[in-house]
């Protein structure tokens, strides 16, 4: 599906079905369908702009690391970004930038069992070296806050990218 596409969906479902599936303190997470999400940029930073920086800043790094071919990438296990949402001004609920990206159907870290929980903090251990070695920083990323464990593939996906910084 392509951008407009998907605009006009994340439109007609939000407006729908308004409840958020998850959010913290720069955004609201709504589902578009089954495998796509929305996240909008509207929590935090009530300025325009700076909820743009963070859509663009988020989407950037995201489509950074999954456009790298090298093999460091192959346990790295992060949302897909498909684009981003612009505000829709006659919708005052959705007049903030966002992102579009793959939908993780996971769980937060504290419901593990605790064989789970050694899992994923391996995990997380092992992903936060392979994002390191691509020349970023995981602000604001604990095995606890901003992951979510997918039950059915029993991996750790680091999500939240907006704090993210890329070392120079």
């Amino acid at each position: 599906m392509d951008i407009q596409g998907l605009i006009e969906k994340a439109v007609q479902s939000i407006s729908q079905r308004s409840e958020e599936i998850g959010g913290g303190c720069d955004g609201k997470v709504y589902a578009v369908d089954d495998r796509i999400v929305l996240k909008l940029y509207n929590k935090m930073h009530s300025y325009r702009n700076r909820n743009k920086d963070n859509a663009l800043h988020d989407f950037e790094i995201g489509r950074d690391l999954h456009l790298r071919s090298d093999l460091r990438l192959q346990d790295l296990q992060i949302p897909y970004y498909y684009g981003i949402f612009p505000p829709q001004e006659e919708i005052p609920k959705l007049n903030y930038w966002g992102v579009f990206m793959e939908r993780i159907h996971g769980v937060e870290y504290y419901t593990l069992p605790k064989l789970l929980k050694l899992k994923a903090r391996w995990q997380y251990r092992k992903q936060k070296n392979q994002v390191e070695s691509l020349g970023y920083t995981l602000s604001d990323s604990e095995v606890d806050h901003n992951t979510l464990f997918d039950l059915e593939k029993e991996k750790l996906f680091l999500i939240d990218l907006t704090r993210w910084q890329k070392s120079e």
